[in-house]
Order: structure tokens, then sequence, then C-alpha cells
């Protein structure tokens, strides 16, 4: 879909332009002539622009309804929209700026005009065409350059197989030092030339505006509008490159601690700062978590803090981590930020206006290289970096208290591992949302910390340090402090930081209330209530193992917080049902064993892979898990595995998922009763929505291919039901049935004319 909608800019684009060739050529072939002095030749040339320029415009506008047609985003409710400041802000910026280039554009068309009128003898008429022409034609040879290197030249990711790709990652980390050296340079060379070709576009804008008014003085202003948005299109392209820095709006104020509130906290990060020699302004942003982190923009420095962190460190080991953080934004790792946030704005802080879908164009492969090889660079520095800022623990602060922070955040994580394994209350069984929540969790941590630390303690000696690790392994960092024994200082504190860290507990509790009270009735019912209504109906048919239904109750149970009767559900089905409808089965309670450290769950995960659903969130844990136990001798099997089945998941699986008019599509025959039993089930779950069911074959290699059910609802379906139906079917497709099947809804294989196909169309209401 998404080349489908690049096509679709494409056209647009490439439209648009032609539609502008066609009056600089009209204007060479009639040599600059009003339309009065035309003879005859030059009238039938003017009358063929006509109709052609009608016809590209016709074109442009056809690929834009296209794609705003088949593209458009899904119409927010009301109570979806941000209204925040920050996004009225953005919204008034992108308004001014917009209407400031379009006014600019049109000021400079009026000086240009100005221009030639008080110097027509000191310009000629083929001067002011050339720099008209070549102020049009270096901005799309520059568009053109771009999209065809973005679309020809590949990188070497993007022409390797998962081993050659596996391989070529991990050799950036064998060589850090050099490599992050290398990187820099390139990145840093990537940003000069992208602002160079924005100063380019920016001048060519200019030279467009005034040359095209001078053009228009002399030929007339027939074409002045129309050559005035090119114009702006240009200046846009320059102004899109400007950064403009971090703001923290009145509405967001409530998210972050102030420093009058809590000045115990502030001083303790403020003492971090002057230690590394940051000197700036500091706001502290409140988050739900037990994370802390950094970013600098410009000299302000945004701390996040979790609350959770805030409750279970001392205020010596909050100290301990903020010189680790701030050791990231210090002057020696000044490259290191402004590589970080240009690499952000790409993704996430491009000013949008209203050329934005055009202006990446114009862009797009600096950038696009530009986020692949800071992908690269971030990936061969990473654990080299946290290296570095553990070293600033060691010298500005207190060895022990440092490892016992770091101790603390590990527990976090293996706590985080560990949940699911044992049964829990259902936080949506209260008819109304509960205060305390994040209280609560925190003792749970706490509790669990102290009856779990002594098993989870063994773990450290032996983990092994994952291949997509951004941080060392617990060990590598102690061993860099020079402690040895796995010592953590009290949870708790005393004084005036103590009565802080407990009202922002305060402060998260009061905002995660406001966040939640008005979705808790809509999630109580889907979580809790329907989830106990799926148990009860189970429960009084006696509790059957349906191979279909199975996978629902499983899911209730753990919704419901039930977690060791979901195992037991899952242990039920792996000795009652096929392999096939048992896959789900042996996921879910291959996951039950390796979160509870028990290796016997690999086989069950491996099993589970067999089926393509599960192959990546099945690997992800097969590999958490090894790591996390220093399994060696099974983590190798697992990435030899990995990289077969990754490569399986490119080649075939991720092509099950779509279905576009270029793949190969003929007639299906399923086996004898198969299709009759599917229509069967389908009609009795339908609740008589359901249009007409198309069934076709999908190709995708000489050895492969899926059976793709279509299905079409009747119109004004509410979302819900369709969902609901579709999950019936599909589960239903993938348990009860040895075959390779897809299901797709009507309306996402929009471009392709599937009634075509000889025989698709299996049901009609």
């Amino acid at each position: 879909m998404k080349k489908l909608k690049n096509k679709y800019i494409l056209g647009v684009i490439l439209s648009v332009v032609l539609a502008f060739f066609w009056i600089f050529l009209t204007v060479f072939l009639t040599k600059g002539k009003e339309i009065s002095d035309f003879n005859e030749t030059e009238s039938i040339i003017f009358g063929v622009f006509v109709a052609v320029e009608v016809m590209t415009w016709s074109v442009a506008f056809a690929f834009a309804v296209m794609l705003g047609k088949k593209y458009q985003p899904k119409i927010q409710q009301v109570s979806e929209i941000d209204f925040s400041k920050r996004a009225k802000a953005e919204k008034r910026k992108e308004c001014a700026v917009s209407i400031f280039v379009v006014v600019l554009g049109f000021l400079l068309q009026l000086g240009g005009i100005v221009f030639a009128k008080n110097f027509e003898n000191k310009f000629t008429n083929s001067s002011i065409i050339t720099a008209f022409v070549v102020s049009i034609v270096i901005p799309i040879i520059l568009l053109a350059v771009n999209i065809i290197l973005q679309k020809f030249k590949k990188s070497e990711l993007d022409t390797q197989n998962v081993k050659e790709i596996t391989e070529f990652i991990l050799s950036h980390r064998e060589s850090a030092e050099e490599t992050t050296k290398q990187k820099e340079l390139l990145l840093e060379k990537i940003i000069i030339k992208s602002q160079a070709l924005a100063i380019v576009y920016g001048v060519c804008g200019i030279v467009f505006s005034v040359s095209s008014g001078m053009f228009c003085k002399i030929y007339g202003t027939d074409f002045l509008v129309p050559l005035c948005w090119v114009s702006v299109l240009f200046i846009l392209c320059a102004l899109s490159r400007i950064r403009v820095k971090q703001k923290v709006y009145e509405d967001e104020e409530k998210f972050y601690l102030t420093e009058t509130e809590y000045p115990e906290i502030y001083k303790v990060t403020k003492k971090a700062a002057d230690t590394l020699g940051c000197t700036g302004k500091i706001k502290i942003l409140l988050t739900d978590d037990c994370n802390a982190g950094i970013s600098k923009n410009d000299n302000n420095y945004f701390i996040t803090l979790g609350v959770v962190l805030l409750n279970i460190f001392t205020k010596e080991e909050l100290y301990n981590v903020l010189l680790h953080e701030f050791s990231h934004v210090s002057e020696k790792n000044l490259c290191n930020v402004k590589l970080l946030n240009y690499n952000e704005w790409l993704c996430y802080g491009n000013t949008t206006n209203l050329f934005s879908a055009f202006i990446k164009w114009f862009f797009v492969f600096l950038d696009e290289k530009y986020k692949k090889e800071y992908f690269l660079y971030s990936y061969a520095s990473s654990v080299t970096n946290e290296e570095t800022a553990d070293k600033e623990m060691l010298k500005n602060g207190d060895k022990n208290v440092a490892a016992s922070a770091l101790i603390k955040l590990k527990y976090n994580e293996l706590y985080d591992w560990e949940t699911g394994t044992y049964d829990e209350e259902c936080v949506f069984e209260p008819e109304k949302l509960q205060k305390g929540l994040v209280a609560k969790s925190i003792e749970n941590l706490k509790s669990r910390i102290i009856s779990r630390k002594e098993f989870w303690n063994r773990f450290i000696d032996i983990e092994i340090l994952s291949r997509s690790a951004s941080h060392p392994t617990l060990k590598m960092r102690l061993e860099r402090l020079g402690v040895k024994n796995y010592e953590i200082l009290p949870f708790e504190n005393s004084g005036e930081y103590q009565n802080e860290c407990e009202k922002a507990l305060e402060q998260a509790e009061t905002l995660l209330y406001e966040e939640k009270e008005s979705l808790y009735e809509e999630g109580r019912k889907s979580i809790y209530l329907d989830s106990l209504e799926i148990i009860e109906n189970w429960e009084k048919s006696g509790k059957p193992i349906i191979a279909s239904e199975y996978a629902d109750v499983v899911v209730a149970l753990r919704q419901l917080g039930r977690n060791i009767e979901a195992n037991e559900c899952c242990k039920r089905a792996i000795d009652e049902l096929s392999d096939i409808a048992s896959s789900y089965a042996h996921f879910m309670y291959g996951c039950f064993l390796l979160h509870s450290f028990n290796d016997e769950g690999l086989n069950h995960i491996y099993k589970a892979i067999e089926n393509s659903n599960f192959i990546e969130e099945g690997l992800e844990n097969i590999g958490k898990f090894c790591c996390l136990t220093g399994n060696k001798e099974e983590l190798e099997i697992y990435r030899e595995k990995a990289v077969d089945l990754i490569q399986s998941a490119n080649d075939k699986y991720i092509k099950m998922q779509f279905i576009d008019k270029k793949d190969v599509l003929v007639t299906e025959n399923l086996p004898d009763g198969m299709l009759e039993d599917i229509l069967i089930f389908i009609k009795s779950i339908d609740e008589n929505k359901i249009r007409k069911i198309y069934l076709v074959r999908k190709v995708i290699t000489d050895d492969f291919f899926t059976s793709a059910f279509i299905i079409d609802f009747e119109d004004n379906v509410d979302d819900e039901i369709k969902n609901k139906v579709m999950h019936k079917i599909f589960s239903y497709l993938d348990k009860c049935f040895d075959w390779q099947f897809s299901l797709f809804f009507f309306e996402e294989i929009g471009n392709v004319d599937i009634e075509k196909i000889e025989n698709s169309c299996v049901f009609v209401k």
C-alpha cells in the first residue's frame, strides 16, 4: 500500500511539472508573443497547448483524488483530536509560515514586474528567460536526482539477505570506536549537504519569483498566479529545514516538576549537572515508569524521571544515575547530541504545511540515507557510550551507591519479565477507577524484589550481552565500577527529599486518574466484563477445549489476572488438540515457562513458530530468555534458526499480509469439502452482515502460496462488529486446517479488481 501511495504522489508531482513544461514550450514556440499577435501556426500551437494543459491538470487532479480517497486518514472522533496548546501552536505556526511565503512570493513577483518596467533596457528577453528557466530547472533536476537515487541506489542493507545483514550490522560493533568516528563524519557531511540543498532551493525560489514577475511583465500576466505557487514550493523547501527549539506549553506544565515545589530533587539534578559542566536551564518531566533519561535542545536540558524510580531510589542513587545521564549530553558528547537531535527531527519533527507531501521528495535521498547511517552509528556506539557514562559515576559518585541503583533497575527488568506468571488482581474489577494504582504497583515491585532478589542474583553473573543491546550487561557495568557484591540500599528516604518523592507520586496518581477516568467504563467492559462473560459461559458449558475458541478463553483468563488457570487451559489444549490447533497453546505455555525461568518452554515456542503468526514474538522471547539465563549453547541454536526463519518471513510470510495488483492471483480450488465447511462456519457467526466472500490463491514462490479470503461487509456495519466477525474467522482458519490462509477486508484490496479472477466470488448474500 505504501508503494502505491508513493506512485500517486509521484504522479501528482510529474503532472504538475509537465503542466509548467508545456507553458515554457509554448512560450518558446510562439516566441513570447501576445495572443493577439499570433499567426495561424502559432494559434494552432496555442490551441494544442490549452488542450494538453487541461488534460495534464486533469491527470494531476485525478492522482490527487485517488491519493486522498484511498489513503485519507481515518476520521477522528472529537475526543481523539488533539486540542493541546502545542497542537494549536503548531497549526498556527504552519499557517503563518504558509501565508508569509505566499505573500513573499507575490511581493517578489511584484518586485520583478516593477524591476522590469524601470530597467527594461538593461536586460534582454533572453537573459530573463534564462534566469526564469534555470531557476526552475535546477530544483526539478535535484528533485529527479533525489527520487532516482532513492529508488535505484540501494544501500548494503537493501541488497543483502538476513544472514548478510546480521553479519554486516554486527561488524559495526566489533570495531565500534573506529566505526563511530567514521559514521560521525559521514552524518555531519549529510547534514551539510542537506542544508546546502535547502539554500539552493531557497535561492532558486527567490530568483524564480523575481524572474517570473519580469517574464509576466514582458509576455503577459496570465500565468502570474500559478508561477507564484512554484516559487512558494521552492521557498518552503528551504524553510522546511529550519528546526525550531523545543518549548514547553502551559497545558504540558502539569507533567513537569517545578523547582519551587521540588527543590530537593532539583538540587540533586543541578549538582549532577554542575559536576559534568552542563550549564543551562533544567526541566524535569515526570513519567509513570522506572526510567531516567535526558535530552538537550540548545542550552535546555530536559530530564525524564519515572515516579517508580524516584520511590525506590535513595537520594544518593538518583545523584549517581543523573551523573550517568548528564554524561550523555556533556561537552565531549555534543556531536552525539547533535546527530541524535537531527535524527529525531527527521523522524518526528518536520514542519508540515500545504506542500509538505511534496517537499519531502526534494530531500528524500539524503534524509533516508541519514536515518540508515544513524541506525548503524547508534548501534556501534551505544554500548561504549553507556560504558563511558558509567565511568562518570565511578569518577564523581560512589561506586557502591551507583551499583545499588543499577541493580535496582535490573530487578525492575526481571520483575517485568516475570509479570504474568502468577495470579494478579484485575485493575478493572472495581466499578469505578481506583486511586493509588501507581503506589500499589510500586509496593508490589518492592515486595517482589525482597522475595526474589536472591533468585534473580544468580542470573547477574551469567547474563549474555544480546546483539541488539543498547546497554552493557549488569555484570559488565559492575566490573567497571569495581563492585563484586549485589547489595542494594534500603528503599526508604528521609526528610524533605522523601516528602518530595511522595508528592511526585501523588502528582502521578492524579495525572493517571485524569487520563484514565473518562476511558475506564469502556476499558472495564472490553477487558473485564467481556472477559468475565466469556469465562462464565465457558465454565457453564463444562470448560470444553474447542480449537477455534480456546484462545479467546486463555486471553480472557489472563485479562482477569487468572494466569495459572490460563496456563492450565493451554496444557489441556496441547494434550487434547492437533498440532495445528494447539500452536497458540504451545506459544502461550512456552512463554509462561520461559518467563518463569524454565527452559522447558523452548521446545513449546519452537513448536509454536511452525505457525508463521508466532515467528517474531516467539524468537524475541527465546533470544531474551537465552541472554538472561546465560544459555550460550541454546543461544547459538536460536541464532542459527532465527536467521532462516526471519529470511522465510521476509521472502514469504510478509507477502501473505497484503494483496497488490502486481501479485500472481489465480482461481483457488481447496480440497474437497474444505470450502463448504468454511462457508458454513462463517455464516454461523457473520450476524448477517457479510455481503460477499471472495477466495483467490496468491502465488508467492514456485512452492509457496496462500489462500486468501476477502470479506465484503454490508455498508454501515459497525467496526466493532466487523472486527469481532473477522477475529472469529481468523481463529477458525488458523486453528482448524493444515492449510495456509490469509484474511482481508474487501476495502484493503481496493486497487485489485478481484472479480476479474474466475470463480473468485464464493458467496453472495
